[in-house]
């Protein structure tokens, strides 16, 4: 057997063991931990309330929220992590855990805690609709991937009352929509500029070659 995203598999084991840990052993756990609580409640002298700003991505308050998340990052995390490697990929998780408490922090409610890899998973869908992109053109799938799933948070947002955080899917869809884009046409672009200097290299050379007998027939009349 192999494992063909271990940075995907490592996440989510991390994730059914923080909820094994809180359903077995101690239920307050994720809660306390791996929870990111508004500004009224961070205090700024204690490690733990810098540690959630990123850790919440690991937490989860029940099974169907666990199972909700790992299933979609299945689908959609190994192509990302082919694409992009392991060590990007874990740098964008870092990025979207840190932007969604950031924004929960300001605007989320004082007795609501932040917790789940959603935000997580909502970069992932968005970054995978910019796999096959290329150098200055906007894929119709990140279009589509953009209306279908960020405007149904918005709408589900908008118009009912859950516990369900669409603040941090919306922040995790921009998140990867904006640095996915800026990637793919950083590295598209490079590999276009690569292309273009292998092309006049090979041109610079044949012509050099060319004055070079030119030069030699001159000579020999």
């Amino acid at each position: 057997m192999e494992i063909d995203a271990p940075g995907i598999t490592i996440f989510s084991l991390v994730c059914v063991l923080v909820h094994l840990v809180t359903v077995v052993w101690w239920d307050q756990f994720s809660i306390t931990y791996f929870a990111c609580w508004p500004w009224a409640r961070f205090h700024l002298g204690r490690p733990t309330s810098y540690f959630r700003l990123v850790s919440h991505v690991l937490g989860h308050s029940s099974w169907k929220h666990l199972y909700g998340n790992l299933s979609m990052l299945a689908v959609v995390g190994p192509a990302n992590e082919r694409s992009y490697g392991i060590g990007l990929l874990s740098f964008l998780t870092l990025i979207t855990a840190f932007s969604c408490a950031t924004i929960h922090m300001m605007f989320g409610d004082t007795n609501t805690a932040l917790l789940g890899a959603s935000g997580v998973v909502f970069m992932m869908i968005v970054l995978n609709s910019l796999v096959n992109f290329h150098y200055m053109r906007v894929p119709f799938s990140l279009i589509l991937t953009t209306a279908f799933w960020l405007g149904r948070e918005v709408v589900e947002a908008s118009t009912t009352n859950t516990n369900t955080s669409h603040m941090a899917h919306l922040v995790g869809g921009v998140v990867g929509a904006v640095v996915g884009y800026m990637i793919n046409e950083y590295r598209t672009m490079n590999a276009w500029m690569r292309s273009v200097n292998h092309f006049t290299g090979q041109t610079t050379h044949q012509f050099s070659w060319f004055h070079k007998k030119l030069q030699k027939f001159r000579h020999v009349d």
